[in-house]
């Protein structure tokens, strides 16, 4: 029925929907955002044991209507139809065994299966403008939500076709600096309560990549703020076609750790690459240019970075507490490089161990004395750092702070507010500070002092590893 008085009138089209039988279903009637006759029908007939699949498409008011799919095109009866907000040609289409998705305005017909289930009767249709994601309602099989279609509309725009160039960015989604707490109940429920699936936190980079080699390259991601300064470099291996890559929204370590310290930063999207950037704070909101390289090209794009709304943080105070991770991660530079001298110092014992355990000759075994006493003084000077070891069963912790833990606490303090540092942070930077650099002076001693002289008495130390040969 149609009405173009505001429902004062109606006129019966039903006879218009050519190949549709008569006592058929209609379950949805869908008018179109873009112009005023144009408006997309859904109908079905199994309920007459007539599986076949029925949609169609008016752009006159329902003077004519063109059949849109039929089993030749899509498997199962048809349920919903949604045409995309943003982008006219791609249109979405549910049936009883599935999702299809059109690039060139219900045309021709694309099987939806990546995270969707193969074969599920999808119901109705919506789009969070907003958000730019489909959110689909199945029969029995729960909610689904299609990410960010940015990308789809893309390739509708282009008329189904592939964007050219080896890779090409597509427009990235707000992101927020969320705070995400633990909710009441259970912590660790494993398989005994289902959850539904959240979405990647962070920053969510998508991608083409346009490549028919068999082993692709690794794509990487170089992140910028407004300054021009490259804050965030990702890398991942892609798979041909459109590609995903989280961002953490953080920026990475002003301050190169070589030695004993982890941190953040992680990436997802692709395969893993090998490549690892250590990760320092949050990025300052605002908005991040975004360039994407493959195979000596390069596209670019955006993203825009906010702050949860919730928390009221000024963005003095963020550049404040920056600073101040980055003064912290400067001094942890300084230990790091302090403790891999000594970890360096313990590989090249254990290769002279190595070395002279089967030699039977005086000197070998004078050396080996010396090694073991310069062991003690190598762990006796680590001990600056980690404390003394401490032995016991199970998880055995120091009684008193360490200079490692210490270089934790003014960060973790500063990390947990969108304040500015204060007094108390900057007191338990001078505790760590006077520390680290207390337990640096002992490296340098004894790099200097005691290592020095068994380095002399390694090289001036004769070591033959072949036995006399007879003839």
């Amino acid at each position: 029925q149609l009405t173009q008085d505001g429902g004062k009138t109606w006129t019966n089209v039903a006879n218009k929907l050519t190949g549709l039988p008569k006592a058929s279903w209609i379950p949805q009637v869908q008018a179109s955002k873009y112009a005023a006759g144009e408006v997309w029908v859904i109908a079905n007939n199994y309920r007459n044991n007539d599986f076949a699949a029925y949609a169609y498409h008016s752009s006159d008011y329902g003077k004519t209507f063109t059949r849109l799919v039929d089993d030749s095109k899509v498997w199962g009866y048809t349920l919903s139809i949604k045409q995309d907000t943003d982008e006219p040609n791609l249109v979405f289409l549910g049936t009883e065994f599935g999702l299809y998705v059109s690039f060139d305005k219900a045309k021709t017909w694309n099987k939806w299966e990546h995270g969707y289930p193969k074969a599920v009767s999808t119901y109705d249709m919506t789009i969070q403008e907003r958000e730019a994601d489909l959110v689909i309602g199945t029969f029995g099989r729960a909610i689904y939500v299609l990410d960010d279609i940015r990308p789809l509309r893309a390739f509708a725009k282009n008329g189904g076709k592939a964007p050219v160039g080896k890779v090409v960015g597509f427009p990235a989604p707000d992101a927020f600096i969320a705070e995400i707490q633990q909710p009441h109940g259970e912590r660790f429920a494993a398989n005994a309560k289902y959850a539904g699936e959240n979405r990647a936190f962070g920053g969510r980079l998508s991608y083409f990549i346009n490549d028919d080699k068999e082993k692709l390259d690794s794509v990487t991601v170089k992140i910028f703020n407004t300054a021009g300064e490259q804050i965030r470099t990702l890398k991942a291996l892609p798979e041909k076609g459109v590609n995903r890559i989280i961002w953490n929204l953080d920026r990475k370590s002003s301050a190169e750790m070589t030695g004993g310290f982890g941190g953040g930063g992680g990436q997802g999207g692709g395969r893993r690459s090998g490549f690892y950037e250590q990760s320092g704070g949050d990025a300052l909101p605002g908005t991040y240019k975004v360039v994407f390289e493959y195979g000596g090209e390069s596209s670019e794009s955006s993203i825009k970075v906010n702050m949860d709304p919730r928390i009221d943080a000024q963005l003095a105070n963020l550049q404040a507490k920056e600073e101040f991770l980055k003064k912290n991660e400067a001094l942890s530079s300084e230990v790091s490089a302090a403790t891999k001298k000594l970890d360096d110092a313990q590989k090249v014992l254990d290769k002279i161990n190595t070395l002279i355990k089967d030699v039977k000759t005086d000197e070998a075994k004078a050396l080996g004395e010396a090694a073991k006493e310069i062991k003690k003084k190598l762990d006796t000077t680590r001990e600056a750092f980690n404390g003394p070891k401490r032995e016991g069963q199970g998880i055995v912790r120091n009684l008193y702070p360490t200079t490692m833990t210490r270089q934790f606490v003014p960060r973790s303090y500063a990390g947990s507010s969108y304040g500015a540092p204060g007094a108390t942070e900057e007191r338990l930077y001078t505790h760590a500070k006077e520390s680290a650099e207390g337990a640096i002076a002992k490296v340098t001693e004894f790099m200097n002092g005691d290592w020095k002289a068994f380095e002399e008495k390694v090289k001036a130390t004769p070591i033959d590893l072949f036995e006399a040969v007879k003839n």
